[in-house]
């Protein structure tokens, strides 16, 4: 909803559009437990928000200096996939493009976000301010400039829904196709898609064997590349995690190889997991204590997971 309003209304009303979405959720909470649930609630909200904005747009024009932006034409482009696109304009800081998409078309909290990116919550709702005055103030358009921090962020969205499955995942999934059915989506595109269905495929659902063999495919049109991404490595990752027996010395080696292109705290403690799995006990215990002493997952569960099984 919030994608489609400011689809219409213009990025610079993202706020307006947010501001909408939720006074249509406050009303419907007030109404429909009295005059029950209407037969599309779906329509209803989104009827109830558009009026919210153009009420609100009407009363804007009023006052001197302020004027209603047009409604936009409609896009070839999911609405949610042009929203994200808006969030990686070139106008707004790298650094807040994932931490906005997450916010606006996720709709994560602060403090989730803050928690995926092991930062501190105030950093996170200072980013989203400065993010939301720039669409304010600019009134910038998408861009596919920055496929990258697109790529991270349904990379995300898929891991908030992950190992059990969910909308979370499923969406992710979604928008990654519509990232490469719309014609911007690149080889590391098709490694992200190939890693989102080779992990899907360990969801215990009908269709997991089915998603066997579109990661696989995914994967083999990812390796067009003219270098390796850490989508196609994880890809590779996770591609081995379904074969039977195994092969721990090679996701050992593929984690290797992970590590130098991102290399993060979170990525050296699953290679000190797969070392450990590999028979490679010493080298495990070493990688695992300078995870502990770089001090920057203190409270990242799978660590403290790790150490309690006695890695």
């Amino acid at each position: 909803m919030v994608a489609s309003l400011t689809r219409a209304f213009g990025p610079a009303n993202l706020g307006l559009a947010e501001d909408a979405v939720q006074e249509a959720l406050v009303r419907a909470l007030r109404l429909w437990p009295f005059q029950g649930i209407p037969t599309n609630p779906a329509a209803w909200l989104h009827t109830a928000a558009r009026r919210y904005a153009i009420d609100q747009l009407r009363r804007n024009a009023k006052q001197p200096g302020i004027e209603p932006l047009p409604l936009a034409a409609p896009s070839a482009i999911d609405d949610t996939l042009q929203l994200i696109l808006l969030c990686c304009h070139p106008s707004i800081p790298p650094e807040s493009h994932v931490a906005l998409i997450l916010k606006t078309v996720s709709g994560f909290s602060v403090a989730e976000i803050a928690r995926g990116f092991l930062l501190p919550t105030e950093t996170i709702a200072q980013r989203l301010v400065r993010a939301k005055r720039i669409l304010r103030e600019q009134g910038v358009s998408s861009s596919v400039d920055f496929l990258p921090a697109v790529h991270t962020a349904l990379y995300l969205l898929f891991n908030a829904g992950y190992p059990a499955g969910g909308e979370h995942c499923e969406e992710a999934i979604r928008l990654v196709e519509c990232l490469l059915e719309s014609g911007l989506g690149t080889a590391e595109t098709q490694a992200l898609r190939a890693l989102f269905y080779l992990h899907a495929a360990r969801f215990p659902t009908p269709v997991a064997p089915h998603r066997v063999v579109l990661g696989y495919q995914a994967l083999e049109a990812a390796m067009q590349a003219a270098e390796l991404s850490p989508w196609h490595l994880e890809a590779g990752i996770a591609a081995a995690h379904l074969w039977r027996p195994i092969d721990w010395p090679h996701i050992v080696m593929l984690y290797s190889n992970l590590y130098k292109v991102k290399p993060t705290s979170i990525v050296r403690l699953n290679w000190a997991v797969a070392l450990s799995q590999a028979g490679q006990r010493h080298e495990a215990q070493e990688l695992l204590a300078a995870v502990v002493a770089a001090g920057d997952l203190v409270d990242y569960p799978p660590l403290a997971a790790t150490l309690r099984a006695g890695l």
